[in-house]
């Protein structure tokens, strides 16, 4: 384990409030949790050491924000309706989701 829970968490925020802006809301996270490499984690074996955190979503749902160990940075998020998508960061070091085509 690279990271700490703590730093997972100031980095949930900063990636959150960059997606939702001001309808992020910090006590959205409901549980962190570390998953090692080669543990199977919605149907798929892992390849490396992630960090999957649990957050609050609309209507009672909740969504999975899944977080290298290794860089610190976010994998995808799996929303409530199991829709992944892909993040990424800016030269401005903000993040965003990936369209898809």
């Amino acid at each position: 384990m690279i990271q700490t829970k703590e730093k997972i968490l100031e980095k949930t925020h900063m990636i959150m409030k960059d997606l939702q802006g001001k309808r992020y809301k910090e006590t959205c996270v409901r549980k962190i949790n570390f998953h090692k490499k080669n543990d199977t984690l919605h149907s798929q074996e892992l390849t490396s050491d992630v960090w999957v955190i649990s957050l609050n979503s609309i209507f009672d749902k909740i969504d999975f924000l899944t977080v290298s160990d290794e860089t610190g940075e976010p994998v995808f998020i799996r929303r409530f309706s199991y829709q992944v998508q892909e993040i990424k960061k800016d030269s401005n070091g903000k993040y965003y989701l990936v369209k898809e085509d």
